[in-house]
């Protein structure tokens, strides 16, 4: 499948799930920043190869991405059976301790087994590594956090 393909799909795949309220999540998207930051444009998408044995370009990905245009990258791999989901999870980690205070990173997985109130919020189309400004991430808590705090109530 050609590249602008796979990321079309997985920009569908976030509108109409990740965006979606689900009653399971007490009216909720799966992720409330999704919305605004596509909407905004300040989601980047960059579909290629990549393994736990050569992330390099992951780490091109990252190292072009502009943090003051941009909130969110999305490094997704073409294939979605081309890397296993413990291998992903694993470059997850690394990368989760190598950029600490500036990006928080985030996996989605086909096979990803993670639910929250019985909704499989991790699996995606393709394997993906999210790269979220930390920043923004804290900012975008802050302001969930009445409204959390209501449904909580």
């Amino acid at each position: 499948m050609p590249f602008s393909a796979v990321a079309a799909e997985l920009i569908a795949h976030i509108q109409t799930f990740v965006e979606t309220p689900h009653p399971a999540l007490l009216g909720q998207p799966v992720c409330p920043f999704a919305r605004r930051a596509r909407k905004t444009d300040r989601v980047e998408a960059v579909v290629a190869p990549f393994s736990l044995t050569d992330d390099s370009a992951v780490r091109c990905a990252v190292e072009g991405f502009d943090p003051i245009d941009k909130d969110v990258l999305l490094v997704v791999h073409p294939e979605p059976d081309g890397l296993s989901y413990f291998d992903l999870s694993d470059l997850q980690l690394r990368f989760a301790g190598e950029l600490t205070g500036r990006y928080e990173v985030f996996t989605g997985h086909p096979d990803d087994p993670f639910t929250r109130a019985g909704v499989l919020t991790r699996q995606e189309p393709y394997p993906v590594l999210h790269f979220v400004r930390s920043d923004r991430l804290l900012e975008a808590e802050r302001q969930l956090a009445p409204r959390r705090r209501a449904l909580a109530g």
